[in-house]
């Protein structure tokens, strides 16, 4: 079985850098289960 998902941030933070990075970050420990591809607007 195969399932997608697409996600999109929107933080409304003067730090949404570091929103953004965490963001992109935390499926680090799950890559080796999952394709991850990010692009410029998810």
């Amino acid at each position: 079985m195969v399932s997608g998902a697409q996600v999109s941030l929107y933080p409304m933070s003067g730090n949404f850098v570091g929103i953004i990075r965490d963001a992109v970050t935390a499926p680090d420990p799950y890559r080796d289960r999952l394709r991850i591809e990010t692009d410029h607007i998810s």
